[in-house]
């Protein structure tokens, strides 16, 4: 119950205790910027004598007015607002510190003590009594439509058991903290829309003139008159009709049969083409489906016919999100935002949005407001994580996650988020660890299976790569990278039949990639099948012609296929690419010794790619460099 909004409004945070209808609580108007407290009531109507449904009916649309008349009475504490919500009537009142809410007898005081059912009592007396008629006893003067059925018996929020574990609740002591709700959870939900319809009332002959002097017009005006009732009538019955639609739409909504609401609301519609509430539960049941065009379609007409309302808009741009529109999305959720700047929901997904668009500032700023507002919401944190990465705060980024950590241990993808990143910062170990976690939070994710795959061969743990790939592609069969990350294991472990395999199916999968490409042509090289090496390192340097060491590879085939001048312009390639590839200066210097008068040229390349191994510790490749030069010399 804490944190439950009713009325897209009051947002409950304390249980002050129980009235006869049900709980008392303490509330935030989330609609106004400083969350200012009331009190929130759940009242128990009535039995339906002396036309109390209609009275009730009455004030619910003439609620300014009525509001305005209980302010004149001077009762205190005032009632600022009422309202019913899934046939529940609720008073809000102001929030007066050391003015009782609930009687001391509140578990057991009668309907008459009861502060709710008193408050009640005296809006009704705003209403003038219903003079009952025999057809209809609950007609009154200020409806000329069939009021509608009798309500379900009210339910009460929490039962006293219930409210027994809320007595070590903290006391309200900041309002900044309050707006907590799951951004995930919400983040799926579409919000409702309430029906609003204006009651038409008809206009009444008074006049007491005799009809017989002006008996031939009068047959004229009858006529005329008649046909007007008689499509008054109508349109009166098809509004009826269609209420009756709309309220079983909204069951079958309620049960979660969304083809059968889509079918009553859209009946709803035809006879009422301007409820709006039943073209926005229509759109989220649409929505619900995966009908996104006709969702689109409805929250549109939504707006049309209501441009302020906020829950079209942010339907709406749920909508767009889920269709990758991220304009389409920043646009609506920006004009919810317009009023419900403090919206989590709102500030989070249009924050997702600018991030997917590369917009990492604007990103940058939604995620630090939604931060500041909700400073424990950890998807929060892990959505910024992710915007520092784009904008290359890598420390940030990695504070960002373990905060988002440290407040959701549970959360697989933040850890599978901060395991790519130290990846890219080298660290192996700990990424080890963080893609580890990942997998035993969610093991069915083929993506941190093949990443693991990954790092293990960072390791030099073969059969470890070879464990990951392998889940991995159970997992997901048509997964590339799972299938080229095993094909590099199973060369490691001189498992060539099985490398070539993996690589060729990785390549069928994506012939794209250009490092599967490379991969294979390293396998089919150490088959001795050099020409098929060949042509797998000309392939990957069509698609990619900046990888210096796919240059570097391919000169190696030629250098083994005696074609030196091949090799040295292959070597060229891929120093001019990279000036430290100390392997493409050791070939080169091979080549340009087997090129005659290039002597000189082969030693200084050696030289070069000695110093390279031994700078960064490869001892056996400077060994062998030093041993090559001597041998020109």
């Amino acid at each position: 119950m804490i944190n439950q909004i009713l009325d897209k409004r009051y947002r409950i945070v304390k249980v002050l205790g129980m009235g006869v209808s049900g709980p008392v609580c303490l509330a935030v108007d989330t609609q106004d910027p400083d969350y200012p407290v009331c009190v929130v009531r759940q009242v128990r109507l009535p039995s339906r004598a002396n036309g109390t449904f209609s009275r009730i009916q009455f004030l619910l649309n003439t609620k300014i007015e009525a509001l305005q008349k209980l302010t004149e009475i001077h009762s205190s504490p005032l009632v600022l607002d009422f309202f019913l919500e899934n046939q529940v009537f609720y008073l809000i009142e102001e929030f007066l510190p050391g003015h009782p809410a609930v009687s001391n007898n509140s578990n057991g005081h009668s309907a008459e003590e009861d502060q709710g059912m008193q408050r009640l009592q005296e809006m009704l007396s705003l209403v003038e009594p219903i003079v009952p008629t025999e057809n209809n006893p609950e007609t009154n003067r200020y409806q000329t439509h069939t009021p509608p059925p009798e309500p379900e018996p009210l339910e009460i929020l929490e039962s006293s058991e219930d409210l027994e574990d809320l007595e070590n609740l903290e006391e309200l002591e900041g309002l900044d903290s309050l707006a907590k709700e799951e951004v995930d959870t919400a983040l799926s939900i579409r919000k409702l829309f309430p029906e609003k319809q204006a009651v038409d009332v008809a206009t009444k002959n008074k006049s007491g003139r005799s009809l017989l002097p002006l008996l031939g017009v009068g047959f004229c005006l009858l006529a005329i008159g008649g046909g007007v009732l008689f499509w008054r009538y109508q349109e009166y019955n098809n509004k009826n009709t269609a209420q009756s639609f709309y309220d079983q739409g909204i069951q079958y909504l309620e049960q979660g049969n969304q083809p059968s609401a889509i079918q009553a609301l859209s009946q709803s519609i035809q006879l009422d083409p301007q409820n709006v509430a039943a073209f926005g539960n229509r759109g989220n049941a649409y929505y619900d489906v995966g009908d996104y065009a006709s969702a689109l379609v409805d929250y549109t007409k939504v707006i049309e016919l209501q441009p302020d309302n906020l829950n079209a808009y942010y339907n709406r741009g749920l909508v767009y999100f889920d269709q990758g529109n991220y304009e389409g999305a920043i646009a609506d959720l920006t004009i919810a935002l317009k009023v419900q700047e403090f919206d989590a929901d709102v500030l989070y997904k249009r924050g997702v949005s600018y991030y997917n668009l590369k917009e990492y500032k604007l990103a940058l700023e939604d995620l630090d407001r939604l931060i500041r507002l909700d400073p424990k919401n950890s998807k929060a944190w892990s959505a910024r994580g992710l915007v520092k990465v784009g904008l290359a705060d890598q420390q940030g980024a990695m504070a960002d996650y373990t905060n988002a950590l440290n407040l959701d241990p549970k959360d697989s993808k933040t850890f599978y988020s901060r395991a790519r990143l130290r990846a890219t910062l080298g660290d192996n170990v700990g990424a080890l660890q963080d893609y580890t976690e990942s997998i035993n939070l969610n093991p069915q994710d083929a993506d941190a299976f093949a990443n693991r795959c990954s790092i293990n061969l960072s390791l030099a743990n073969f059969p470890g790569a070879v464990s990951d790939c392998t889940e991995a592609i159970r997992l997901q069969p048509d997964n590339a990278v799972a299938f080229n990350n095993r094909c590099v294991a199973n060369f490691n472990r001189k498992d060539h039949q099985n490398a070539l395999r993996d690589c060729t199916q990785a390549l069928r999968l994506d012939p794209t990639k250009d490092g599967a490409y490379s991969n294979r042509g390293d396998v089919r090289r150490d088959l001795g099948d050099r020409t098929g090496a060949l042509e797998d390192y000309s392939e990957a340097i069509k698609i990619n012609a900046n990888n210096s060491f796919t240059f570097t590879s391919r000169g190696n085939v030629r250098l083994d296929l005696e074609d030196f001048r091949g090799a040295v312009e292959d070597y060229s390639r891929a120093i001019a690419l990279n000036g430290n590839n100390g392997l493409a200066l050791y070939g080169r210097g091979l080549a340009y010794a087997r090129l005659p008068g290039s002597k000189t040229q082969a030693i200084e390349d050696l030289q070069r790619a000695a110093k390279i191994f031994l700078d960064n510790g490869r001892v056996a490749a400077y060994q062998d460099a030093v041993a090559q030069m001597n041998k020109i010399k």
